[in-house]
């Protein structure tokens, strides 16, 4: 299996995430809310939303993008045909890496053993 992150596998328009915001699942967490819809492709899509509210400073809000697109390829098996929006919460800037990447598993765990995904 490759593990790759290409543009299909992003979603872009603001159709999109619109469909997600209106239709989709959610969990909540300590570090994200989570929504998740499923596609009809075969792969997984993935947005983040980070503020500036949230993350006040442009360098932590791309180093949180690049863990969670990171966290995304190497989970995106378990995942596959789903579309997915990470929203960061206030205070996650302040977690270390290897706090964030517990969160991230802890996330992923969560989202792959929902009922609603099933």
């Amino acid at each position: 299996m490759k593990y790759t992150y290409p543009s299909a596998f992003r979603l872009k328009t603001k159709r999109q995430l619109k469909k997600i915001f209106h239709d989709a699942n959610k969990l909540s967490g300590n570090c994200f809310n989570i929504f998740f819809k499923a596609n009809t492709f075969e792969h997984p899509r993935l947005a983040i939303i980070i503020s500036k509210r949230s993350v006040h400073n442009a360098v932590d809000r791309n180093h949180l993008k690049r863990i969670i697109k990171e966290s995304f390829r190497l989970h995106q098996y378990m995942i596959s045909g789903y579309d997915v929006l990470f929203i960061a919460l206030k205070g996650v800037d302040q977690l270390t890496n290897e706090e964030l990447t517990q969160c991230l598993e802890e996330q992923w765990q969560r989202l792959c053993s929902c009922p609603e995904k099933s």
